[in-house]
């Protein structure tokens, strides 16, 4: 019982570190295309839940595989994540 406490912590901090990136990727898109706000912010909504149902998807198809194997992919696809945004990001 000695885990709560910091377990309760440690999700408050996850939760409150993931969602409050959308308002601030929100601006930067309505920024980028004004006259397009809702389709834009509509895309990016959608393909967060995309990332979310595909994410959910892995996950289950990696849990019978233990946790090796799951943190094993999880570290590749998080290069392959780093490298793509190193490749796509442009400088100002």
């Amino acid at each position: 019982m000695h885990w709560l406490p910091l377990t309760a912590l440690l999700v408050a901090a996850w939760g409150a570190s993931t969602w409050s990136q959308t308002p601030a990727q929100q601006v930067r898109l309505i920024s980028a295309a004004p006259a397009e706000t809702a389709v834009v912010v509509g895309l990016n909504a959608s393909a967060m839940y995309a990332g979310i149902a595909l994410g959910t998807a892995l996950g289950g198809v990696l849990l019978p595989s233990g946790p090796a194997v799951a943190f094993a992919v999880h570290a590749a696809l998080t290069v392959a994540a780093l490298a793509y945004l190193a490749a796509t990001r442009r400088h100002r």
